[in-house]
Formats: C-alpha cells, sequence, structure tokens
C-alpha cells in the first residue's frame, strides 16, 4: 500500500459518465480508495490474466496528475510482469495525439486509435482505460475504474475489467459485512430491494425488445448479494436469467463478437456503492435486550444489448432498512427476574404493615 500511495502523490462497463479531464485533483481520501482497489483488486487480475510481453500504461481518461497511471505501473510489475516507460518509443506522442475512445461510451479505443498503436515498438500490450465514478460522501468514497488492454501487434483486446471499491476515511464507522446480518434481516431487505428493482424493469418499455438477460457480477458486491437479488427480480419479470460464467463487461463484450447472439440479447452490469449494516444495542445491566439495525443499499445496474450497445434500462436501486430484533432469552429472564423481585418486595411490605 505505502508504494503505491507514493506513486499517487508522485504522479479509475458501466453507464456512468467518465469524469472529465480538468475537473480538480483527487483528495487524499480519493487517492487512497484508487490505491486500495489497484494494490488489491487490479494487480491479482493482472497477475491471473496470463498477460506475456512487454506492458506499457498508455493513459486513463479521468485521471489527474498521472496518479492512476504511476499506480498502474506498481501493480504491472507487482502482478510479475515486464514494464516498459511507453514514451521511449519514438512513435508515442504521436499515438497519444490520436487517441480517442470508442463514442458508444464501451471504453475501448476507437479504430483511429487501434491503427495508430501499430506504429509502436517499444510495448508489446497497451494498458489503459477510464475513472467511471470518484465520489466521495462523510465516511466514504467509491471509485470505479475500467481498465483495458490490447495487443499491439494483433490489436486485439486481451485482458479488462471494472475494478470498484468503498474506502472509508480514517476515523468512520466501518458497517459489517453483509453475510454477518441476522437471517431474518437480510431476507427483509431482500424482499424490500427485489421489489424495487422489478418495479423499474417492468416499467422500462424499451426491455420488450430483448428477452433474455446475461448476468455479469455487481462490482464491488460482497458475497454477491445484490448480484443474486438482482437475478431474483429479473425472473419474476418477462426475461429470461442466464448465467454464463461472466466476469466483467469487457469480457462479456468480447464473447459476444465470437459467438451466436441468440444465447443472450443483452448483458446487465453494475457497481455496488453501499452495502453493510450498522447496529445500535440496547442494554440493561451489561445485557442486550435489543438490537436496532441499521441497512443502508446502493448500486447501480444497467442493461445493454449485445448487438448495439444500446442502454435499454439503467437505475439506482436505494433502500435503507431499520430492523429491532429482540434478545428473546435475556428479555424472558430479565421479566421473570423483575416478577420475582415483586413478588419479595410485596411480601416483605406485607410482612412490614402486618398488625401485630
Amino acid at each position: 500500500m505505502k508504494r503505491l500511495l507514493l506513486a499517487a502523490v508522485l504522479l479509475a462497463a458501466t453507464s456512468l459518465p467518465i469524469l472529465a479531464a480538468d475537473e480538480a485533483p483527487f483528495g487524499e481520501d480519493e487517492r487512497q480508495a484508487f490505491a486500495a482497489a489497484v494494490e488489491t483488486d487490479v494487480t491479482a487480475s493482472l497477475r491471473a490474466s496470463g498477460l506475456d510481453g512487454r506492458i506499457s500504461v498508455l493513459a486513463v481518461k479521468g485521471d489527474q496528475d498521472d496518479a492512476i497511471a504511476g499506480m498502474l505501473k506498481i501493480a504491472v510489475t507487482d502482478a510479475g510482469k515486464t514494464y516498459v516507460e511507453g514514451k521511449s518509443d519514438p512513435m508515442w506522442d504521436a499515438v497519444i495525439k490520436e487517441m480517442a475512445f470508442d463514442e458508444r461510451n464501451t471504453g475501448l479505443l476507437d479504430p483511429n486509435t487501434l491503427s495508430a498503436i501499430g506504429s509502436l515498438q517499444a510495448t508489446d500490450i497497451l494498458l489503459y482505460g477510464a475513472v467511471r465514478a470518484c465520489s466521495k460522501t462523510e465516511n466514504r468514497v467509491f471509485v470505479e475504474l475500467e481498465l483495458h488492454a490490447t495487443e499491439v501487434k494483433t490489436k486485439r483486446h486481451v485482458w479488462g475489467g471494472l475494478f470498484a471499491k468503498r474506502w472509508y476515511v480514517p476515523g468512520a464507522e466501518v458497517p459489517k459485512g453483509i453475510s454477518e446480518l441476522p437471517l431474518a434481516v437480510r431476507e427483509q431487505l431482500k424482499r424490500v430491494v427485489t421489489s424495487n428493482i422489478v418495479a423499474s424493469l417492468q416499467a422500462q418499455p424499451k426491455l420488450k425488445t430483448i428477452r433474455s438477460v446475461a448476468l455479469i457480477p455487481l462490482a464491488g458486491d460482497e458475497d454477491r448479494y445484490c448480484t443474486y437479488v438482482t437475478r431474483d427480480a429479473i425472473v419474476q419479470t418477462d426475461l429470461v436469467a442466464k448465467e454464463l460464467g461472466l466476469e466483467s463487461l469487457q469480457g462479456a463484450r468480447t464473447v459476444f463478437r465470437d459467438i451466436p447472439l441468440s444465447v443472450a440479447d443483452a448483458v446487465i452490469y453494475g457497481a455496488v456503492r453501499q452495502l453493510g449494516w450498522f447496529d445500535e444495542p440496547f442494554t440493561v445491566f451489561g445485557l442486550t435486550i435489543y438490537d436496532k439495525y441499521t441497512v443502508p443499499t446502493d448500486f447501480q445496474a444497467a442493461i445493454e444489448r449485445n448487438d448495439t450497445h444500446d442502454i435499454l434500462w439503467s437505475d439506482t436501486i436505494q433502500a435503507c432498512e431499520e430492523w429491532t430484533e429482540w434478545n428473546r432469552p435475556v428479555v424472558i429472564a430479565l421479566g421473570v427476574g423483575a416478577f420475582l423481585l415483586l413478588v419479595i418486595l410485596s411480601s416483605i411490605l406485607r410482612a412490614a404493615t402486618r398488625v401485630r
């Protein structure tokens, strides 16, 4: 972490807009959130990618002061890959000048840029991407980074992913994992969120043009809780949900270039911005009488056609459930104890007031 943070000081497919390049530089909390995403998720994905050859970081759209680019350079070497500085190539500046992204917001380079990279000789693979989200609330930062790798010689897309991270600022109360939540509370949350998604899907007429949707795990989804809730909501509509083992939007786009679109008409993807829970226990004499749970949930999902890449549906699903869970054994024990105490006190009072 220290090396990535140092690089950040010296130097991010969803449907969210890419941040403009002229926005204010990242603050310290935002840099730490990106660093956490790159050090853990991006490095692990690169390590498992099988990429072979010299890798250079081309650019990250929405980056500020080359902060993320610096992190990615370190991630490449930490993943055991060979990094070379692209600026050493005589054609590098020309490629940078021509660099543009696909106008359909796929996060991929456009055809002209792909043609231009063929002139590069010092590198074999270009790593690039875009910041898809970077937002800060009082206690947390949510960042989302879309990355791609393209082979220079063949111009093939050889790796990609959407990496999201929720990073809590120092001193903030960190919510507990959703898997630790009592079953009754999880089920209540699931009912509320599912009904919200179903209503949103059924209200979008554009979805009548498709029949099947392939599932992609939502980025930043602990235990894939929101992903499975979304799947359960889809099957309650006229759509058919398909689990094809797809792990990223970029991977899905690559797959559906090579297989019949009849396998699935569209894909659903997104990212979880907030998921977890807080509890406020009420205690008496050191015994917990009840726990009051607050479960805020916030995630975005979108459905994209596989042939045209048109976004047919997009929504932000939000819920904040409050639930009180009573500790019944303790309540019963305290009730029995209070009853016995009243009986004893009543006996003492009768004895004290008895006529002698």
